[in-house]
C-alpha cells in the first residue's frame, strides 16, 4: 500500500518523463481489461480515437504511416519529447514499420493499447488540475476501490511494468511482394521467411528468379513458349535444325546422296531425298545403274544407257537380236537383215546426199544474199559519202564567202582609216596657214602701231 501511494505521488509531482510513462503504463493496465471509453475524445479514425485518421487497413497504409499519426498526435498535446518518443515505443513495440496494416490481431492488439493509454492520459488529466496532496488521495482512492487493484499491486511488486510483459503481437503475415510480385503466400509468419507460390515463369525461394524459356535456350535455331526451363525447354525448331535444344543440323548433304547426287531436303531424320546423277540410283544414288555391254546386251551388243532401271537400249552385233541381244539370229534372218542394213546404208546415203545438196542449196543463197547486202553497204556508203562531200565543199564555199567579205570590209576599213588621216593633214595645213596668216597680222598690227607711236 506504501507502494503505490509512493508511486501515485510521484505521477502527480514528478517532472521526469520515464515516471510519468511507468505511471501511464500502469493505469493503461488497468484500462485494457475494460472497454475504453473516454469522454471528450473522439471517435474517427482507425482505433476510433482520433489519433491515426488518415491510415487505413485495406493494405494501402502501414504501421510507419500510423507512427508517425501518433508522433504527432503526442506532440500537438505534450512539449515533452521524450515522453512521446517513449510511449511510441511502448505503443509499438513488437511492431514491424513496414509491414502492412491489416483488420489482424496486431491491429487489434495496437488499438487496445491506446484506448488503454487515452484512459489512462484522461484519468491523468483529472488528478493533475487537482490539489498535490488530494490528487494522491484521490488516486488512492481510485486504486483502493477498483476491481484490478489487487493486479496493480502484483504489477508493481513484479519484475517490470505489466506492458512489458504482455504477449508479443504476431508476427507480420506474408503478402505477395515477399514473393517479388511474382507468387502468392498464405504463410502467416514473415520473420522466419515466406513460402512462396511462384507464377507461371518464375522460381527460387522468394519466386525473384526468371525460369522461361527463352529463344537462345533452343540454340538460336528455334522458339519456346515453355514457362520452366529447370526441367528442360520444350523447342519448336526452324526448318533445318533438330535436336532437343534445336542445336543439331539436320538439313541433308550430298554425302546423304552418297556424293552421286544432289538434295534439297531439310530433314535427313526421315529420309532424304536425292535427285541422283545420271548412272546412279536408289534412295541414296549409291546404286550404279549404268547398262553394261557384258551384263545387259549378253556381251553380244554395245549400249550407251545410263538407266538400267527402265531397261537398257542395246545395239546389237550382227546375227543377234532381242532387247538384249541374247537371241541368235537363224539363217533366213540373218539375209534378211543384211538385205534391211543394205536398205539402211542406201537411205542414209541418200539422205546425207539430199542434205548436201540442201547444204549446198543453203550456202549459195547465203552467198548471194550476202553478195547483195554488201552491195547494199557499199551504195548506201558511196551516197552518204557523196553527200558528205557536198556538205563539205557547200561549207567551204560559205567559208570562202565569209573570207572574202571579212577581206572587202577590212579594205574598206582601210580606206577610210586612209581618207581620216588625209582629211586631218588637210586640216593640219590649213590651221597652220591660218595660224601663218594670223602672225602676219599680228606682226603688222605691231609694226604699225609702232609708227602711230613714234609719230
Amino acid at each position: 500500500m506504501m507502494t503505490r501511494l509512493f508511486l501515485s505521488s510521484c505521477f502527480v509531482v514528478a517532472s521526469a518523463s520515464d515516471e510519468a510513462v511507468s505511471l501511464l503504463q500502469l493505469q493503461a493496465q488497468k484500462h485494457s481489461k475494460q472497454d475504453p471509453v473516454v469522454e471528450g475524445v473522439s471517435s474517427d479514425g482507425l482505433c476510433g480515437f482520433g489519433v491515426f485518421v488518415n491510415s487505413k487497413k485495406d493494405g494501402t497504409s502501414t504501421y510507419e504511416d500510423m507512427i508517425g499519426e501518433f508522433t504527432a498526435a503526442c506532440a500537438a498535446k505534450y512539449d515533452d519529447s521524450a515522453l512521446c518518443a517513449n510511449l511510441k515505443t511502448e505503443l509499438f513495440k513488437g511492431v514491424e514499420a513496414g509491414a502492412y496494416v491489416e483488420d489482424d490481431d496486431t491491429l487489434k492488439q495496437v488499438c487496445e493499447e491506446l484506448g488503454a493509454l487515452v484512459a489512462a492520459d484522461g484519468e491523468h488529466d483529472d488528478v493533475a488540475t487537482a490539489d498535490t496532496t488530494d490528487a494522491a488521495a484521490e488516486l488512492m482512492q481510485r486504486q483502493r476501490t477498483s476491481a484490478s487493484g489487487t493486479n496493480l499491486d502484483a504489477a508493481l511488486t513484479a519484475k517490470g511494468s505489466p506492458r512489458r510483459r504482455r504477449n508479443p503481437p504476431p508476427p507480420p503475415r506474408c503478402h505477395r511482394g515477399h514473393c517479388s510480385n511474382h507468387g502468392n503466400t498464405n504463410d502467416n509468419n514473415a520473420n522466419d521467411g515466406c513460402s512462396c507460390s511462384c507464377d507461371s515463369g518464375w522460381g527460387g525461394g522468394n519466386c525473384g528468379t526468371d525460369i522461361r524459356c527463352h529463344n537462345t535456350n533452343c540454340g538460336g535455331h528455334g522458339t519456346s513458349n515453355d514457362m520452366n526451363r529447370l526441367d528442360g525447354c520444350s523447342c519448336t525448331c526452324q526448318t533445318g535444325w533438330g535436336g532437343a535444344t534445336c542445336g543439331d543440323d539436320i538439313t541433308c548433304k550430298a554425302g546423304d546422296c552418297s556424293n552421286h547426287g544432289s538434295t534439297t531436303d531439310a530433314n535427313r531424320l526421315d529420309g532424304c531425298t536425292c535427285t541422283c546423277a545420271e548412272g546412279w540410283g536408289g534412295s541414296s544414288c549409291d546404286t550404279d545403274v549404268t547398262c553394261s555391254d557384258e551384263e545387259d546386251c549378253s556381251g553380244h551388243g554395245t549400249t550407251e544407257d545410263k538407266n538400267s532401271v527402265d531397261g537398257c537400249l542395246c545395239e546389237c552385233n550382227f546375227g543377234w537380236q532381242g532387247d538384249s541381244c541374247d537371241a541368235q539370229m537363224t539363217k533366213e534372218e540373218k539375209t534378211e537383215a543384211r538385205q534391211a542394213i543394205k536398205a539402211e546404208k542406201k537411205e542414209e546415203r541418200a539422205a546425207a546426199n539430199a542434205a548436201a545438196k540442201e547444204e549446198a542449196a543453203a550456202a549459195k543463197a547465203a552467198e548471194r544474199a550476202e553478195a547483195k547486202a554488201a552491195k547494199k553497204e557499199e551504195q548506201a556508203a558511196a551516197k552518204a559519202a557523196a553527200k558528205a562531200e557536198r556538205a563539205e565543199a557547200k561549207e567551204a564555199a560559205a567559208a570562202e564567202k565569209a573570207a572574202a567579205k571579212e577581206e572587202r570590209q577590212a579594205a574598206a576599213a582601210e580606206k577610210a582609216e586612209a581618207k581620216a588621216a588625209k582629211q586631218a593633214a588637210k586640216a593640219e595645213r590649213k590651221a597652220a596657214k591660218e595660224a601663218k596668216a594670223k602672225a602676219k597680222a599680228e606682226k603688222k598690227a605691231a609694226k604699225e602701231a609702232a609708227k602711230a607711236a613714234r609719230r
